[in-house]
């Protein structure tokens, strides 16, 4: 496909990985398609935000940068984003597309071209974009609910265009200009991990569906359980004090998705189910 008067907008956030960002951006960018940006730079200290204003530059690209305090994390950061999107007010021009993006994920060429005219195949779906990882297999992508519980497994490649995702990752998820505002922005509640699911789940209720690709559109490695809430080497009060940080899983953020989506029972259940898992060492 080469069109130039098809606009996307590709919304993301970044902080002090400059040299991931940068690959990111070379990686996504599309000379056959008018793309646009939206980043917000949370504070970087590498230098980031400049690299990105050299990038947009260098390129002839549309770039609104949006200056962090340091302290938004991933939900906080895309956000911004989102709402600058949008607002009415701030001057943006909608686009025919959204895309959300992290900025650690390297593009194959073409990529968003395909998922345009995968969405296009599929009634104008949202589409989510299949990662893989650096050691094989598949990293971020579409996941369905086991029996309706806040319990999810990946779909398989294989069945991409016949299973409609119950929840999604926003590694590379791209959605018609016309759904992304009836959605709006992320919940505020949350500050890093679960906004996109929880944008999912909000995206099902509307009744709109979601199909992730039938192949990778780029590479991207799981985070590493190392260091983290659910690192089981480590002792079980650091377990819950990593649970406790933003990036884990806080109590009050994972009850107000669990009560959202799921109902007061299922909440009370599996919001009592991590402590668990650190006090028997899983």
């Amino acid at each position: 496909m080469k069109n130039t008067d098809l606009s996307i907008t590709i919304i993301m956030t970044c902080y002090n990985r400059r040299e991931k960002t940068l690959a990111c951006l070379t990686s996504i960018d599309d000379p056959s398609l008018d793309l646009r940006y939206i980043v917000t730079d949370d504070a970087s200290t590498d230098g980031t935000a400049d690299a990105v204003r050299s990038f947009a530059s260098s390129h002839g690209r549309s770039l609104s940068l949006i200056e962090g305090s340091g302290s938004l994390f991933w939900a906080g950061g895309m956000r911004l984003g989102m709402e600058m999107y949008l607002d009415p007010v701030s001057g943006f021009s909608p686009s025919d597309y959204v895309v959300l993006v992290n900025d650690d994920v390297v593009f194959e060429p073409g990529a968003l071209a395909y998922m345009i005219d995968y969405s296009r195949a599929h009634a104008d779906a949202v589409v989510a974009g299949v990662t893989s990882k650096s050691s094989g297999g598949i990293s971020y992508g579409g996941s369905v609910s086991i029996k309706g519980r806040p319990k999810f497994t990946k779909i398989p490649l294989s069945q991409s265009s016949s299973t409609p995702c119950d929840v999604f990752n926003c590694n590379c998820t791209l959605f018609p200009d016309a759904v992304f505002h009836k959605l709006g922005a992320f919940d505020p509640y949350y500050t890093h991990a679960m906004a996109d699911y929880d944008y999912a789940l909000a995206l099902k209720r509307l009744g709109i569906p979601a199909f992730q690709t039938d192949r990778p559109i780029g590479s991207c490695d799981d985070n590493p359980t190392a260091g983290t809430w659910q690192d089981t080497s480590l002792p079980r009060r650091e377990r819950i004090r990593l649970k406790k940080s933003p990036k884990g899983l806080p109590a009050d953020e994972y009850w107000h998705f669990l009560r959202k989506n799921f109902g007061l029972m299922p909440a009370l259940w599996h919001s009592f189910t991590p402590y668990l898992r650190i006090l028997l060492k899983r």
